[in-house]
């Protein structure tokens, strides 16, 4: 598979920062996308879509673990408070991400995974 690379895009219509990671991802590009995304939602004090159902996550249980506790963008608690909903395969990947949205909730982060785009908006729009 080829590297790993994001885009991230402002949707004013409804206030949302999407981004799209495609390819392999390792902590190092992840760490970056996840710190200029919430950046970036912060910013415009929009929620966040991140669509990862084209990337493969190479990433640790225990770097799964520590990522909300150790990344410093996530020290901020406004910028820790952003709803975001993560779309993900529905494929061997889905462990890990499942595991992630545990880690999250358990450290008081407001992130979520889904299958489909449309419940993932619903939920990120809904007050």
């Amino acid at each position: 598979m080829n590297l790993g690379e994001y885009k991230i895009t402002v949707d004013h219509s409804i206030k949302v920062v999407c981004v799209v990671a495609s390819g392999n991802f390792e902590k190092k590009l992840g760490d970056e996308m996840i710190t200029k995304t919430r950046i970036t939602a912060s910013e415009h004090g929009y929620n966040i879509l991140c669509d990862a159902t084209k990337a493969k996550v190479n990433v640790s249980v225990i770097e799964w673990f520590l990522l909300p506790r150790t990344l410093p963008v996530l020290q901020n608690q406004k910028i820790r408070s952003i709803k975001a909903a993560v779309l993900i395969p529905s494929d061997e990947q889905k462990e890990n991400f499942k595991f992630y949205e545990t880690v999250t909730y358990n450290v008081g982060m407001n992130l979520r995974v889904f299958f489909k785009e449309e419940d993932a908006i619903n939920w990120l729009i809904k007050e």
